[in-house]
């Protein structure tokens, strides 16, 4: 992440030596590497179930508003996200959804106000 060695040697309690003794050792290398994966796959699930979310109530709200444009928009955003993360997690596949219920939406009703929009318009 950039920080100074002899400041993380600090934090750690250890001398600089020490520090770069360990960061030398191929094993410890490979227990990094396995932290900062894990770390990095972390922060983009959390980043992604927070983004999927506030994109669902984006794509209902819309339906509830009956802006089919952007229901539309919003749609292909949440697909593409999809897609996205997929991509960012290593899954060569785009089957990542986020499924109605995480996302809290109520299928019915999205569709009775897609329906009504239709007979309206």
């Amino acid at each position: 992440m950039g920080t100074p060695q002899q400041e993380v040697a600090r934090m750690l309690g250890v001398t600089r030596q020490t520090l770069w003794t360990y960061l030398k050792d191929p094993e410890m290398r490979e227990q990094l590497r396995a932290w900062r994966d894990q770390f990095k796959m972390v922060i983009g699930q959390r980043l992604a179930e927070n983004t999927a979310n506030r994109a669902v109530d984006m794509l209902s709200r819309t339906i509830d508003e009956h802006d089919t444009r952007g229901a539309d928009s919003a749609a292909r955003a949440v697909m593409s996200m999809e897609k996205t993360m997929a991509s960012v997690s290593g899954d060569a596949r785009a089957d990542v959804q986020v499924t109605v219920q995480q996302a809290n939406v109520d299928v019915d009703a999205l569709l009775a106000a897609l329906d009504e929009h239709r007979r309206s318009g």
